[in-house]
This record gives C-alpha cells, structure tokens and sequence, in this order.
C-alpha cells in the first residue's frame, strides 16, 4: 500500500482484491502522492466495472472513514467518469462537444435507437434498392436483415473490425481469402456445400458491408441530431480529448492518482484513457503513485470486445 508507487495486484477471486483497492484508496487520502501530500476524495478517481460495485465501494470507504464525505467523489463505471469530464467546457471543446451539452444513452436506449433507424433507413431504401440493396434484400428477409444490422450496430467495436478486415474487398478477392484461411476446413468431410456456396457468400458479405456502413451512418447522424452520445462515444471523445495537451495537463494536475477494479475487463479504449490521465504516454511510466490496479486474468469475461490478460503486462509496463 506504498503510495509513493504505482502498483498492479494480480489475485485470483475471493482473495480480498476489493479489500485492498479501499484500503489504498484511504491510503492514498492519508499518505497523498509524491509531490500532492494532501489529497482529497476529489483528488482520486476509482474505476469500477459496475454502478452497484462503485456503490459499495463508497459504502467500503465510508465504512472505515465515516468522516469522508465521498458522495460527490469520482468513484464510478469508467463511463459515468469519462461523461462527467466531458461536461467540463475544457474538455467539451477538445472532443468537439461544445459546451458540452449531450445527452447519454444506455445500451438499451442505443439498441432501441438503432432499430428505429435501421427500420426507416431499409424501408426507404428498398423503395430505390442500389446494388448492395438489392443483393442483400434477395439473400434475406426484412425481419431477418433488421436483425442481422441490429446485431453489427449493438456492437460497434466488434463491427468496426469487421468492415475494416473485409474493407473494399471484391467478392471473387473476399472469397479467395476465406478459402486460403480456411484450406482445412474446407476440405473436411461434409463441407463440400460450404465450400460450392462460398461465392454466394462472399457476394453477400461485400454487399451487407456496404449496407452496414450506410447503417452505421444512419444512426450517428440520428444521436448527433439528437445531441446523443452512448457508452462508446463517452470513452472514444475522452481518449481523443486526452491527446489535447492543455486537457492532459489539466486532468493530470487535477486527479492525484487513479484505482482501477477488474483490471482484466478493461478494453483498448479504457487502458488508453487510463494510461493518459496518469502521464503514462509515448512509453513514459506513471507519475509516482498514480496508477493502483487489481484484477485477474483470469476472469477476463470481455475478450470479444478486446479485453485481453495482457493487459496487466501493460499495467506492469506503466507502473
């Protein structure tokens, strides 16, 4: 609990891994970091996976320390954290909010969002079908093609991946990969209907990405006419206003350390926000006592969206 370093905690669950986060948070209220030795609630941020985790990280805190008043403390979700600095007008301005006057969508008001958009976008597209249109529409359904552009806008990282591996393929260059990086299973016993199909495959995937990419289009437009911003758009204007130098500076001399719960389930995005409010950038390490982390690899539950094990190595690098 040396507050003087930063340090990465690495136990498996139950071992106390919450424990010892509230008691370096107290620590950190205590000792203070070098060069801030007086350090208030305000001063420490602490990350947690969940809303109902961040409140009974409060609720640990005030247990052990009835005096502190942490109810206006930034202890929550990295999402809740990253819209409460966007409001600030400093960093509105760096993420091109303006004032930073937005609204923030939950996932289920994304996904409700999104299907109104993809609806009308299809309905009126297949009034004047373009070539990706109509060879999309002859492979599906309606019901079956909302579903399918329900399910690449639910998960944009996941999506954007997708359109960027697939790119400005041809079918006949499309289908030509899919065989070499899949030689084996092509020629595994029962495959041959697979394998005949593959050009009608491919000929769809090139057309449904084209759809995709109108899709997604169609549903930023609708949140910036709405003043919208959902969970991936907090952290995504975040990291970018983080790269502002007056923003960096002012955050860093802002907030003394940062504490981060499940550490295993932090995505790119998340590690790079992180890595910045603690001047962890261009390969520097922490300022002293900056960054406190606790986790397990071993539960990463979030790979799909780029939570990886590895991450702790990253932490170690920046500590």
């Amino acid at each position: 609990l040396d507050t003087r370093r930063s340090t990465v905690v690495v136990a498996g669950a139950g071992s106390g891994k919450t424990t010892v986060l509230v008691a370096r948070y107290l620590a950190t209220l205590k000792d203070g970091v070098p060069g801030r030795p007086n350090v208030t609630p305000a001063d420490v941020v602490a990350i947690t996976f969940t809303d109902a985790a961040a409140r009974n990280l409060r609720r640990r805190v005030v247990a052990e320390r009835p005096d502190l008043d942490v109810d206006e403390a930034p202890i929550s979700t990295i999402h809740a954290f990253a819209a409460r600095l966007l409001r600030m007008e400093l960093v509105a301005r760096a993420a091109g909010l303006g004032t930073g006057d937005f609204g923030v969508v939950s996932p289920l008001e994304r996904r409700a969002l999104s299907r109104k958009v993809i609806e009308a976008w299809w309905d009126a597209s297949v009034r004047a079908p373009g070539v990706a249109v109509r060879r999309v529409a002859a492979e599906w359904n309606r019901a079956t093609i909302v579903r399918v552009l329900e399910a690449l806008a639910a998960d944009r990282t996941t999506t954007e991946r997708w359109l960027a591996t697939v790119g400005d393929s041809t079918p006949a260059a499309l289908e030509d990969a899919w065989r070499r990086a899949f030689a084996d299973a092509i020629q595994a016993k029962g495959a041959e209907d697979g394998a005949r199909r593959l050009p009608v495959y491919a000929d769809v995937a090139v057309a449904l990405v084209a759809v995709a990419r109108e899709v997604l289009s169609a549903i930023e437009a609708e949140k910036a006419r709405r003043d919208l911003l959902d969970h991936d758009d907090l952290l995504a204007r975040l990291d970018h206003a983080l790269d502002a130098a007056p923003v960096a500076r002012a955050l860093g001399d802002r907030f003394a350390a940062v504490l981060v719960d499940e550490y295993q389930d932090v995505d790119p995005t998340q590690r790079s926000i992180i890595a910045k409010l603690v001047g962890a950038r261009d390969g520097a390490p922490t300022r002293p006592g900056a960054l406190f982390v606790v986790g397990d690899p071993k539960q990463a539950i979030y790979r799909f969206r780029g939570a990886r094990p590895a991450a702790f190595a990253d932490a170690v690098a920046m500590a």
